[in-house]
């Protein structure tokens, strides 16, 4: 399924193409992460991940939790192994510079798309604040707490936090996208 790139009108609105698993504790993450977002007036998508449409996006959001597991390959002879679709927009996303959100234990699903990508110890380099990592040299904002056992009264607060903090970063963006999503 190809994701229609976001066209606005007039002030242009910050968009995120957002990847959830729908199980679960994870799909209360994932709603969560919604309800932040919407909160924060961001239009978002939450689709099958498209290899060129991330670039049209200010941010990318991979919802954590056990979830992850539906971005797994079940077919792959090595375990562990990400699905092709996943991995190609990670990729293309970072490519084109966009940020990406990966709060709980999608952090590792990023770092294992990226692992061929970005420089050895690019991880390494992280702003920690208030339960929100910060990795600038890879565009990633993650939380730096578990979100799984957590109920919704401790959940909702990270969550809104990682939410604003990865909007920051994608505000510069703005302009970008703009002009990327502009009518031809």
């Amino acid at each position: 399924m190809r994701i229609p790139s976001p066209k606005p009108r007039g002030h242009t609105p910050l968009t995120v193409l957002l990847l959830a698993p729908s199980v679960g504790d994870d799909e209360e993450i994932a709603e969560s992460v919604q309800r932040a977002l919407t909160a924060a007036g961001v239009r978002w998508s939450a689709l099958v991940p498209d290899t060129t449409a991330p670039a049209c996006y200010h941010a990318l959001v991979l919802c954590g939790g056990m979830g992850v597991r539906e971005f797994l390959d079940v077919d792959a002879a090595t375990p562990g192994t990400l699905r092709a679709d996943v991995v190609e927009a990670i990729r293309s996303a970072h490519r084109a510079g966009v940020w990406i959100g990966a709060p709980c234990v999608a952090l590792a699903v990023v770092l294992k798309a990226l692992e061929d990508e970005v420089a050895r110890g690019a991880a390494n380099r992280r702003l920690v604040s208030d339960g929100v990592a910060v990795f600038p040299d890879l565009r990633v904002v993650s939380t730096n707490r578990p979100l799984l056992g957590r109920v919704r009264a401790e959940r909702e607060p990270l969550i809104a936090q990682f939410t604003a903090t990865l909007l920051g970063e994608s505000h510069e963006r703005r302009a970008v996208g703009a002009s990327l999503m502009a009518d031809p």
